[in-house]
């Protein structure tokens, strides 16, 4: 079981990795824009954890930044830190409590969060299996120009928040519950969800600066219960190319290569339990299944295949299939002395999506499995989807703005792809050759950073050429080439282009009209959204209002503009129901679905 965690104060004279565990993992399928690294979190000769967020891409995210957190879980008392916060739009700086599914329990949190585009105001919330309590509190100082303290106290049936030790908001639950389960002590620096916190706009990077953290517990109180962990240790899938988490382990769990690729992996094993870390001498990690292996580790980093500098892990190939695990910790060197836990557990490594044991060639039909979309990149739009002899409007493709991205929308010839060659003729020609997602013509450093160019009015023939070896090398597996136009587009429309999306795959299919039928056949059980590009600079918002047998309004005050929303680069779905659907959307001049319209429309859609 879990031992109740004693009162601490950190002063982070050092990092105690006794207490403390550097998140390094990335959230995946999020709104955070941000993947964590133990190297953006530096203490300090003067005592202080600078935590830093860079502009700077990490394992499929624009950003990277910073989080710790502690191995134990904390209940009932006052949690208190010193602190600086960034100043940037955009950043998130923050101080929390948190347990979640990972952990076997119901969602619970408490907030202290500072958001860059509002130095002067706190936000304050606490959460409870999906009831929300949330506030903002002015503070009448800039919390990002220098240190002070802010604290909250958590009770069974209330949450109190203090700024420089005066009292500002006492809640008491009666519009949502109080947490009622312990948990870990948080520390982080992120962007994202920029409909709150504004777009990013620091140059390179922006930090903040803790002083100290501190708990202590309520007496006479009886604290609530741990969250309830199976097994005493954290056991971390970790991929050793980019030394980065991809999975947390839980018995059962199957693991999709997807997230890793050909990459080697290890496996690394953190003990929740502060005794447990501490009487541990030797940890014995046997594997058998889709491969056979034991180790025995005396220091940690406790790693399946060991590590030359206790910073760095040692990887292998580990095969698709079968994996069990057991975990054996000794009090003594070499396997000696007691058994202190034993824990096992299984897990599967999945075939990436698509691939078969024996396949079929995905180039025996070379004119489908990928898209060409004419792309803004820099609010983040498709403009047209390119077919052959498509004509595209001159101001969609100017201002240095637009890419061509190619979209696999066959998921064998996506797992088979070891590169994909884009070659553009024209008025400008361009060749681009690119091994991972996105796929864009004038390169790009992850979904939110692509980059753009011209593509004046002409003619133009670009090819994609899929190809089975990495740098455009092997068996030509798919090719394509369309023929389009860069022109004057004198056909009435409306501002506004829209897209029929793919969710689950974060596809663009088509493109629709008034009138369309789309048979959904074609995409049983994958949820659907609707993307809009604004033609008009001026839009700051687009509003959606769908009514039939599904029925939405959304509000998107963003780009990309989405029916359902969007964590970019994922978009948000739903299973579309046989029958006739009316659809409004209107582009408006500023945020919220407010200010002018700029381009509206309402359109007869049926999904048969």
């Amino acid at each position: 079981m879990v031992i109740e965690a004693p009162p601490f104060g950190e002063p982070f004279d050092t990092l105690d990795t006794d207490i403390w565990y550097v998140s390094s993992y990335t959230n995946e399928g999020s709104y955070i824009d941000t993947s964590w690294s133990p190297q953006n979190a530096i203490i300090h000769d003067d005592g202080v954890l600078e935590l830093l967020l860079e502009k700077e891409p990490r394992n499929g995210k624009p950003y990277t930044g910073a989080e710790i957190q502690t191995y134990d879980f904390y209940g009932y008392g006052r949690y208190e830190v010193t602190m600086q916060t960034s100043g940037e739009e955009g950043v998130n700086s923050s101080f929390f409590t948190y347990t979640g599914e990972h952990l076997g329990d119901d969602w619970n949190e408490i907030d202290i969060e500072f958001y860059g585009v509002e130095p002067t105001s706190m936000h304050v919330a606490y959460h409870n299996d999906g009831e929300t309590f949330e506030a903002d509190i002015p503070l009448g100082f800039d919390a990002s120009a220098g240190m002070h303290t802010y604290a909250f106290e958590w009770r069974p049936d209330s949450v109190s928040w203090y700024v420089d030790g005066e009292l500002v908001l006492e809640q008491v639950a009666d519009m949502a519950p109080a947490p009622d389960v312990e948990g870990r002590i948080m520390a982080s620096i992120w962007t994202g969800y920029n409909s709150r916190l504004g777009e990013p706009s620091f140059a390179d990077s922006t930090s903040a600066s803790y002083d100290e953290i501190t708990y202590t517990p309520f007496t006479g109180i009886e604290q609530p219960p741990a969250p309830p962990l199976v097994g005493e240790f954290l056991v971390e899938l970790v991929n050793t190319d980019t030394q980065e988490v991809v999975a947390i382990l839980q018995d059962g769990m199957a693991v999709d290569r997807d997230l890793f690729g050909d990459a080697d992996l290890t496996v690394n094993v953190v003990a929740y339990d502060r005794d447990l870390r501490t009487g541990m001498r030797t940890l014995e990690i046997d594997v058998s299944g889709a491969l056979e292996r034991t180790q025995v580790e005396q220091y940690g980093p406790w790693a399946l295949f060991g590590d030359p500098d206790r910073e760095t892990l040692n990887g292998r190939q580990m095969p698709d299939g079968d994996y069990a695990m057991t975990l054996t910790a000794y009090s003594g060197w070499n396997s000696g002395g007691i058994v202190l836990e034993e824990q096992s557990l299984s897990f599967t490594i999945e075939p990436a999506d698509g691939v078969v044991d024996d396949p079929a060639d995905p180039g025996d039909d070379p004119g489908v499995g990928f898209t060409a979309i004419l792309y803004d990149a820099a609010s983040r739009e498709a403009k047209a989807i390119l077919e052959d002899g498509a004509l595209v409007d001159t101001a969609e493709a100017a201002d240095g703005r637009s890419t061509i991205l190619v979209q696999f929308d066959d998921a064998a010839l996506a797992a088979a792809a070891g590169s994909v060659v884009m070659t553009l003729d024209g008025p400008v020609s361009k060749t681009s050759v690119q091994g991972v997602e996105p796929f864009a013509l004038f390169g790009d450093a992850g979904f939110n950073k692509m980059t753009g160019g011209d593509l004046p009015a002409g003619d133009y023939s670009f090819t994609v050429s899929v190809t089975a070896g990495r740098g455009g090398g092997g068996e030509v597996l798919a090719e394509q080439t369309v023929d389009f136009t860069v022109g004057d587009d004198t056909a009435d429309s409306a501002g506004l282009t829209v897209f029929l999306v793919d969710a689950e795959t974060d596809t663009f299919l088509q493109e629709l009209a008034d009138g369309d039928v789309i048979d959904l056949e074609a995409y049983a059980g994958h949820r659907l959204s609707v993307a809009v590009a604004a033609d008009d600079p001026a839009t700051e918002s687009v509003t959606f209002a769908l009514s039939g047998p599904v029925t939405h309004t959304q509000v998107e005050s963003a780009a990309p503009y989405a029916l359902f929303g969007d964590s970019t680069p994922n978009y948000h779905g739903t299973e579309f129901v046989t029958g006739a659907y009316d659809l409004e959307i209107a582009a408006r001049a500023r945020d919220g679905g407010n200010g002018a319209t700029l381009a509206a429309l309402d359109w007869d859609l049926t999904f048969v």
